[in-house]
């Protein structure tokens, strides 16, 4: 009786090891996506909002308007956002480290 209790405790632990691997590869995958999403975001140019120059050799820009993603200008945000991700915590972020992304998402409503 004790080896039959034990095999189904063996069972569930490795049940449980098997949910939690599952669960993380879900969550990277997703992180994933949610990058490409977010990096398609800004590549489809909107053309709805107002046009700035934007250097001294005349370079023109086109802000998006509020609400849509941003335009890319530089490509440094696109370039810069990443995946993070520790293989086994069933958490991942994704994110950017150039200061004026966060800007962009939350002050300026222009969400990637």
């Amino acid at each position: 009786m004790i080896t039959g209790l034990d095999e189904i405790k063996h069972a569930l632990n490795k049940f449980s090891l098997d949910m939690t691997t599952v669960t993380d590869n879900a969550v990277r995958i997703t992180a994933f996506d949610v990058l490409n999403i977010a990096t398609q975001s800004i590549k489809e140019v909107s053309n709805s909002g107002r046009t700035v120059l934007r250097t001294k050799d005349g370079k023109r820009h086109t802000i998006s308007k509020e609400g849509d993603a941003p335009n890319s200008d530089t490509g440094r945000l696109i370039d810069s956002i990443a995946v993070l991700h520790d293989k086994g915590s069933q958490v991942a972020e994704v994110g950017t480290n150039v200061t004026y992304g966060a800007t962009l998402e939350t002050t300026q409503n222009r969400p990637w």
